[in-house]
């Protein structure tokens, strides 16, 4: 009984921890991207590319917006751009979520 209640706790921190506190969606000055920040109860602060909103053939999503790191590409955030032949992700990169590419 105490092993579960235990975990049970345990799992209780970690989703206090990790789950985002609050989000606000912007646009980038360049008027190519959406994007949220994201504000974790950990004070780390993160960036999700919502949707693609650029013209170009080729692009290039950015490693930091507003000096936060990107790393997420949102669900269907590139969906229906048939225009886009090549797409260069950075590095810092950690989830690319449902369906981001159709």
């Amino acid at each position: 009984m105490k092993k579960l209640f235990g975990m049970i706790v345990m799992v209780l921190c970690v989703y206090v921890f990790i789950k985002p506190v609050s989000a606000e969606t912007l646009t980038t000055e360049d008027n190519m991207f959406k994007y949220e920040i994201i504000y974790y109860p950990s004070g780390d602060i993160e960036v999700e590319v919502t949707k693609y909103i650029g013209t170009a053939a080729e692009v290039v999503i950015p490693s930091e917006i507003d000096g936060y790191p990107v790393t997420m590409l949102g669900n269907y955030s590139f969906m229906g751009d048939s225009k886009i032949v090549k797409v260069t992700i950075p590095g810092n990169i950690e989830s690319i979520t449902h369906c981001s590419f159709i």
